[in-house]
């Protein structure tokens, strides 16, 4: 394997994960991917109690108009797919459960989700009166029996052993079953950067392609039905670059040959051109960081996202004397982060200090909401 890059993140105390990650492409196969040291029960853990997707607020799986948009997209699909409504149908990494919920509305009656987060289970039930689990993709539970269709919508780039997770979903898919696909489409990360280094982050440790994707599909014995490339929009106006695949179990046991499957020739130089522009971005940031506390040596930092783990590791902020952390997400509150602690929105109201906005996107309504609705008088600025 090639290093093509590495990074240092500075993680919130509590976090279970290693800070330390190295970006690597296979030179057999041509796919990109994290070497992490973290074990498998340290990202059960994260997932289970430090979960962002039980937020309703969140787009990828909390339950927002963008996120029902994109379920009702893929529930439409599953219908054309399999239109008998008895199949049993497994979605892993359910989240709340909208797409479960919409294919219950659609009449299906055999639907039954995973996902590590016991909030999101317990929304699952709640919401849509579910079957559900409150476990992880290689902990699965026992007696759930196999399925006609299992679904992998954003999930498989978050686990850390992918051959691993195969080897379950194979075994819990029937004769003939099928198996929807859908991550993050790494050969095309450059063309929809809004935050450098945006996809190397604590979650996404497998970076696919097309070709890796039906490669790997082919080493588990399954054959192709359908796949291309989609945009997922992950907020108002932002989207994100997908692909899909749609296979049908076809071997009793995984052949595991890869000697005839064709090697991914552009990804690594696609990934190249994504590390390079992330690293210019991040030269921008560190020159506006130096104008702020040149002016402002004592600042507030509003966001404890991936984005600030890497910033407080690769630049000026890392000397920052900075006097709280902002975070709206309860699970954050009242950590600490490089010796800080997070507090909540209300809790900055008397603490004069510029606060400097760390979210690339969402800037101009974070300002709204400091100005607005909080009627603080902090100046606040971006990192851009």
């Amino acid at each position: 394997m090639d290093i093509l890059f590495y990074q240092r993140l500075v993680l919130p105390e509590e976090l279970p994960l290693d800070a330390k990650q190295t970006i690597v492409c296979c030179d057999q196969c041509g796919f990109v991917y994290t070497v992490v040291t973290s074990p498998q029960k340290d990202y059960d853990r994260f997932y289970s109690c430090f979960s962002k997707y039980a937020d309703a607020h969140t787009y990828m799986g909390g339950g927002t108009e963008a996120d029902v948009k994109r379920q009702q997209q893929t529930a439409t699909y599953i219908t054309r797919l399999m239109p008998d409504k008895h199949n049993r149908i497994m979605d892993i990494g359910c989240a709340n459960g909208t797409l479960l919920g919409i294919l219950k509305q659609l009449g299906y009656n055999h639907l039954y989700g995973i996902d590590p987060s016991p909030d999101c289970i317990q929304n699952v039930k709640r919401l849509y009166d579910i079957e559900a689990y409150s476990t992880s993709l290689t902990n699965l539970p026992c007696g759930s029996g196999q399925f006609d269709l299992v679904v992998l919508s954003h999930v498989l780039e978050h686990v850390r052993d992918v051959q691993l997770a195969m080897q379950q979903i194979f075994d819990l898919l029937t004769p003939s079953g099928y198996l929807y696909l859908e991550v993050p489409d790494a050969s095309r990360y450059a063309d929809f950067m809004f935050s450098p280094m945006q996809e190397f982050n604590l979650e996404h440790i497998n970076h696919f392609s097309q070709v890796c994707l039906e490669r790997l599909l082919s080493t588990w014995g399954f054959r192709m039905v359908d796949s291309g490339q989609k945009l997922v929009e992950s907020g108002p106006k932002i989207f994100t670059p997908a692909i899909f695949a749609t296979a049908v179990k076809e071997a009793i046991t995984p052949p595991g040959t890869t000697d005839s499957l064709p090697k991914d020739e552009l990804l690594r130089s696609r990934i190249q051109s994504y590390i390079e522009i992330s690293q210019q971005m991040l030269t921008r940031i560190d020159l506006n960081l130096q104008r702020i506390l040149a002016e402002h040596p004592r600042i507030i930092v509003w966001g404890t996202g991936q984005l600030v783990m890497k910033l407080l590791s690769e630049t000026v902020l890392s000397k920052a004397a900075i006097t709280a952390f902002v975070d709206s997400n309860p699970v954050l509150q009242g950590q600490s982060l490089n010796g800080t602690p997070i507090l909540a929105p209300m809790q900055i109201v008397d603490q004069p200090d510029p606060i400097v906005v760390s979210s690339t996107l969402y800037f101009e309504e974070i300002r709204s909401f400091i100005v607005e609705e909080m009627k603080l008088t902090n100046l606040v600025v971006g990192l851009i």
